[in-house]
């Protein structure tokens, strides 16, 4: 089994707190009348409406998502804190098929190692694109001409 990568460790807390902060961006559902009745108390759901706009968490978010999901369970299971999944490993193994605790652990950290270099190369590309001023490398083989508006003149005859 390897050492935990430190970088993803880090990046799982604070994708953690992004997600959570989602409120920003969509309402926070609201529950049917009936369903409200029969729930009882509403619990309040934990939110950091004040959370600062991470960009590098949404592109974790987006490299997280590319995964299988096999291998995204294990990665959250050993790097996040989700008490959702705090079963023990040799339950989730059996969940994913039977396999062994090291098969686990090493998706797991392969996967971290993954997420962290797609999180990257996206970041990169991104800033490539955002730095570059025209189209011409974004539409290979198109010519983009700037339109030039004309006006034709007013003529002065009554």
């Amino acid at each position: 089994m390897g050492y935990k990568n430190q970088q993803a460790l880090e990046m799982v807390g604070r994708w953690q707190e992004w997600s959570r902060t989602r409120r920003k961006y969509v309402p926070q559902p609201t529950d049917s009348v009936l369903a409200s009745m029969m729930a009882g108390p509403k619990k309040s759901r934990p939110f950091s409406p004040d959370w600062d706009n991470d960009p590098e968490a949404a592109y974790f978010h987006l490299a997280l998502l590319s995964v299988p999901e096999n291998r995204r369970l294990a990665f959250l299971r050993v790097y996040g804190d989700f008490p959702e999944l705090n079963k023990p490993v040799k339950c989730w193994c059996d969940v994913l098929g039977g396999i062994s605790r090291d098969t686990f652990y090493r998706f797991a950290h392969e996967t971290a190692n993954s997420v962290m270099a797609r999180m990257k190369r996206m970041q990169r590309d991104c800033q490539k694109t955002a730095d570059n001023d025209d189209l011409t490398n974004l539409l290979p083989g198109i010519t983009i001409q700037p339109t030039v508006a004309r006006v034709a003149p007013v003529s002065s005859q009554q």
